[in-house]
């Protein structure tokens, strides 16, 4: 090897360390850490890896490059304003410190960590946004799937700003989103907002609605005198028709957001037939019976929601409902063929009381798409049972039974 080619090869080498020397300063940003002990030191930070478990660090470019962990500092920044700060989560079933990123600083802080969402509020608390849970499938696999969790996280938390808080549910689980709604709160708090929670919630809110549905229903009648058996034997089939109601749903958020109480009006038509036949030696008698009638019925319940600030809230709701007969009428029809003639009867033979009670469940799913309307689909159950109905022939109490399912869409609106 010459002498000229050596002195290449050297100049060559150099070249290369320099080039990978600038490489390794280009990661490096200006910025300061804080030490265990209080102190803060500005230098140059080189977090490319992003693991939240080391960054390097240099008090200027030409110095030796040191190595940090959460252990041994607080926090570290950068000049543009990032800032990242040790805090202790649970990875993987166990507890360990990492490097969080601050998204929002203030009276609820934010931070995220490989797309993990936390909120704190110093001395207080510090409890992770989940959006998911898991479950394993028949074959073992592990499922995710979303929760929606965090939301409930955000309204328990989170109630500094009553202004915001019917916005809540439109918050997705996304950086920018979490941000403005956790800022907005803040900036709001600053403004005289209070942190307690009986004074952001109001004391009484109330929603309304009108709805329409399909109903149906059936009716039976029961008596102890074998002179009713027309009535009590009567093959009475069901009568279906449409249902059209209103609701007032009246709760206080301060005491809770999930009881409320539900007042509800419902108007329909119902109209039932029926007939028995019997014979003896001399005539055959077929009885025809033909119910009909209006009725409001007014369920007063307990509502009950499974979830309050989801997208979709299902809800439950049971009590007892007044049933108002408008136009109460029961006829009787009585064909008898004796000798081969035909008599034909038309009777009044019971008639109801105008006011009866009954018991009713209700199940629905309301859909959050606007902070004051929303739509709701609603199954709801009516049972009246042994209620009197007043026999004109005097041939013993009559009591009967009416059962009732229908299914109603409507809109409701929220005050």
């Amino acid at each position: 090897m010459t002498h000229k080619t050596l002195i290449g090869l050297i100049l060559l080498a150099s070249l290369c360390l320099l080039h990978l020397e600038v490489l390794g300063q280009a990661s490096f940003e200006p910025g300061y850490i804080f030490k265990t002990d209080g102190d803060s030191i500005p230098g140059f930070i080189d977090y490319s890896a992003k693991d939240g478990q080391h960054f390097l660090f240099k008090r200027s470019i030409e110095e030796n490059v040191i190595e940090f962990s959460p252990e041994s500092i607080l926090k570290f920044g950068f000049n543009d304003g990032r800032l990242f700060k040790t805090l202790s989560i649970t990875t993987e079933g166990e507890v360990s410190r990492y490097f969080l990123e601050s998204l929002v600083k203030g009276v609820v802080n934010l931070y995220e960590f490989n797309d993990r969402y936390f909120i704190e509020e110093v001395g207080q608390y510090f409890i992770e946004l989940v959006n998911s849970y898991s479950y394993k499938n028949d074959e073992g696999e592990e499922i995710f799937t979303k929760s929606f969790d965090y939301l409930n996280t955000l309204r328990r938390y989170v109630v500094g700003c009553p202004e915001i808080f019917d916005e809540l549910i439109l918050v997705q689980f996304a950086r920018e989103d979490l941000i403005q709604y956790i800022s907005t709160n803040n900036e709001c708090l600053t403004r005289g907002g209070s942190m307690l929670f009986d004074r952001t919630k109001e004391k009484i809110k109330t929603e309304i609605g009108l709805g329409v549905g399909y109903l149906t229903s059936s009716l039976s009648f029961a008596s102890s005198k074998k002179d009713n058996e027309y009535l009590t034997e009567s093959d009475i089939g069901y009568d279906n028709n449409l249902i059209y109601g209103i609701f007032l749903k009246v709760y206080s958020p301060r005491v809770s957001e999930r009881f409320s109480l539900r007042l509800e009006a419902n108007y329909l038509n119902q109209s039932f037939y029926g007939y028995f036949e019997s014979e003896d030696e001399n005539s055959t008698i077929r009885t025809d019976l033909l119910v009909d009638y209006a009725l409001l019925t007014i369920p007063l319940s307990i509502q009950y929601d499974f979830s309050i600030r989801k997208r979709f809230v299902q809800y439950v709701a049971v009590g007892f409902s007044t049933n108002i007969l408008l136009s109460p009428t029961s006829l009787v029809m009585n064909e008898i063929e004796s000798d081969q003639v035909v008599f034909i009867d038309e009777t009044e033979i019971c008639r109801y009381k105008s006011i009866q009670l009954g018991a009713v469940c209700s199940y629905g799913i309301k859909i959050n798409i606007h902070p004051s309307f929303y739509p709701f689909l609603q199954c709801q159950i009516d049972y009246s049972g042994n209620f009197i109905a007043k026999n004109l022939n005097e041939t013993g109490k009559v009591k009967s039974r009416g059962f009732g399912g229908n299914i109603k869409v409507g809109l409701g609106y929220s005050f």
